[in-house]
């Protein structure tokens, strides 16, 4: 299997970005050409970061998820979620106007012909595409990287109405904890962050009923490693796996 990249790109941002990229891009512009996975005004493509581990061995999982979360602080990718499952959390991946720009060697501005679709060279492939069908996406989804300050609020109301954990008035924004949160919402939505809270709720665990009294605080719920368990019942009376409070893990991508 060849893999191919830019250079340039690949020196501005790093070898393994440019590669990724180049992958994402060659699918979208696939998907642009079929005229599928368009929503929002975008054309997706998408994967899990074990998925994209099978495609690039040569690299961890870690390392994939570094240079995504790379791609995505740069402005030149953007993630959203159109899967049929709301428990799936695959993440769908689009080209910022900024992306665009840089994969097709254009000025920003020029991005963009006039029906919406750029002249472009397509990149080597390498894989073959898999046919998920096309989903209409729930109305509650965040499907770019700006999440509503009512679902903020939303999450600190619901945190607050649960008993025993330490309440928060409010999230500072460009805090640490802001920050998390909006992360979860963003890869997860927030129906399933308020779900995540509603499972608390029913955790003697996690409410500080255990023999060492160690209740969960906010900062540890948002950490990316946490939230999952949390989300998947891990911690409910019925599943006795306690946490780590100190368990701060890395991003969660897939």
């Amino acid at each position: 299997m060849t893999h191919s990249f830019d250079s340039e790109i690949a020196g501005e941002y790093g070898i393994l970005e440019a590669v990724l990229l180049n992958h994402i891009y060659y699918w979208i512009e696939k998907n642009r050409a079929n005229e599928q996975n368009f929503y929002d005004g975008n054309y997706w493509t998408y994967n899990s970061t074990r998925a994209f581990n099978e495609l690039f061995p040569y690299v961890s999982e870690r390392q994939i998820k570094n240079a995504l979360k790379h791609l995505r602080e740069e402005e030149i990718i953007i993630t959203g979620n159109y899967n049929e499952n709301a428990y799936d959390r695959t993440l769908w991946y689009a080209l910022s106007e900024k992306g665009l720009s840089i994969v097709q060697k254009r000025p920003m501005e020029e991005t963009k012909s006039s029906n919406g679709k750029g002249d472009n060279v397509r990149p080597i492939p390498d894989i073959k595409p898999d046919n998920k069908p096309n989903i209409e996406p729930d109305n509650n989804t965040v499907s770019n990287d700006t999440v509503r300050s009512t679902d903020v609020q939303r999450v600190v109301d619901a945190w607050n109405s649960l008993p025993a954990v330490k309440h928060i008035s409010r999230l500072v924004p460009e805090s640490q904890r802001h920050e998390w949160l909006k992360v979860r919402i963003r890869d997860y939505g927030i129906d399933d962050v308020l779900k995540a809270i509603d499972n608390i709720r029913y955790s003697p665990f996690l409410l500080g009923q255990s023999k060492g009294g160690w209740t969960i605080t906010f900062d540890w719920f948002v950490r990316p490693n946490n939230f999952p368990k949390v989300l998947d019942g891990n911690y409910l009376e019925n599943k006795p796996n306690e946490p780590d409070p100190a368990d701060d893990g890395g991003e969660t991508w897939q």
